[in-house]
């Protein structure tokens, strides 16, 4: 689907990145405000991924909702 979602022209853009990861766990303190990178990416490693491979999921994720919201 993520495939079809960019032939058709959709993207992410970064601020798309950006809205989505800061009300994500775990990249969310309480306050709303970002974890920082390194807490952040233990975090991640807790569940044994990568920053990139995170965020490169939550591309897909992104580019997947944005196609379903089209039907």
């Amino acid at each position: 689907m993520a495939y079809e979602a960019e032939r058709l022209g959709f993207e992410v853009t970064p601020e798309d990145m950006l809205r989505n990861l800061q009300v994500m766990a775990p990249c969310s303190s309480r306050t709303g405000s970002f974890i920082g990178k390194e807490q952040y990416a233990a975090l991640l490693r807790e569940q044994d991924l990568s920053i990139s491979e995170f965020e490169a999921s939550t591309r897909v994720q992104l580019l997947v909702s944005k196609l379903s919201r089209t039907w």
